[in-house]
């Protein structure tokens, strides 16, 4: 069965909104907010936050700037 074509959504306003209500919250944050629990399990607000600042990072590295990881060195296990 084949999908429906459509013509691709422009969702680039919706994130852009989304990033910055994330900013305005996290500027508002105290020290101790920092190592409270997130809404994910085990994982604390700055956990999440160095999770999604990590994720940010590295779709700008693959994408503007063409890196694709480290080579591993000769000899190293899955080479």
């Amino acid at each position: 069965m084949a999908w429906p074509v459509e013509p691709p959504a422009d969702a680039l306003d919706c994130f852009s909104r989304e990033r910055a209500a994330l900013l305005d919250l996290l500027h508002g944050l105290e020290a101790d907010d920092w190592s409270r629990p997130s809404a994910c399990p085990e994982w604390s607000v700055l956990g999440l936050t160095t999770h999604v600042v990590g994720d940010d990072l590295s779709l700008l590295a693959r994408h503007r700037d063409g890196y694709l990881g480290t080579v591993p060195p000769v000899g190293a296990p899955n080479a």
